[in-house]
């Protein structure tokens, strides 16, 4: 996947670090990072979620679904954009979420990397799920 980021420098860093790192593009605020998604340049915009928030409502994007993504920090959160033509990249998305929400391997992460169990809890089984970014 192709990522559109704001020049963030903890956020870059932890995208590199994933055992699948995507294709990063790096724009210089969030107008441009938005343009980039909408341009087909990236598949997935993830920004601040103060940043996202201002540009979706300035821009009145309301349609546009996005997920919080709790960094590293717990005081930063980040927010996920898909581009609308790649419903199928939202599904594994969701999937992906749901798995390791189910499994408890949320758990596990959390552990790595803040000594203690995720406050995430699931909200129904995965089969019963049905949600979406575009619906």
């Amino acid at each position: 996947s192709r990522v559109c980021i704001t020049d963030k420098p903890k956020l870059i860093k932890y995208l590199r670090k994933l055992e699948k790192s995507p294709s990063i593009m790096i724009y210089s605020n969030s107008g441009a990072a938005f343009n980039g998604l909408y341009n087909n340049q990236c598949d997935v915009l993830v920004d601040s979620k103060s940043s996202a928030s201002y540009y979706i409502t300035k821009h009145n994007l309301r349609s546009l679904k996005m997920y919080d993504m709790p960094e590293n920090n717990a005081s930063v959160y980040y927010k996920i954009a898909i581009n609308q033509s790649k419903p199928d990249l939202a599904k594994q998305i969701d999937a992906g979420i749901d798995y390791v929400i189910q499994t408890r391997q949320i758990d596990k992460i959390s552990q790595k990397w803040f000594s203690r169990n995720s406050d995430i809890k699931s909200e129904q089984p995965q089969d019963q799920k049905n949600n979406t970014l575009f619906e």
